[in-house]
């Protein structure tokens, strides 16, 4: 019907009860500007939150070293992975030890 996960939360009117929540619905809905336009400056889990946004947005043009770095201190899974550095070796290697081997909420940075 050529909906998208946009449209729906567009419709639903969505009053998200927290700041970072309000944060992830407002990246999904405008992207990472409309974030720091609006939530830049905040602190506490509003922070984390956008250094998460900001380091998946980083990760989208990153080269092969600083992906891994990204990986491995943000727990990013393969779906953050650009299509480009999918067939590496060493990224290959790195989201596989992150998210089997130590736990995908466990791997720690080198």
């Amino acid at each position: 019907n050529g909906w998208s996960h946009v449209d729906v939360l567009r419709l639903c009117h969505l009053k998200p009860e927290t700041d970072g929540i309000a944060c992830v619905c407002k990246y999904v809905i405008k992207g990472i500007e409309a974030c720091r336009a609006e939530f830049s400056g905040k602190d506490g889990v509003v922070a984390k939150t956008m250094e998460y946004l900001e380091a998946i947005e980083e990760a989208k043009t990153a080269s092969e070293p600083t992906l891994i770095y990204l990986i491995q201190h943000f727990k990013l899974v393969r779906e953050h992975i650009p299509t480009l550095h999918l067939n590496s070796i060493a990224v290959s290697e790195c989201t596989l030890l992150c998210t089997y081997m130590y736990g995908q909420y466990n791997c720690a940075s080198p």
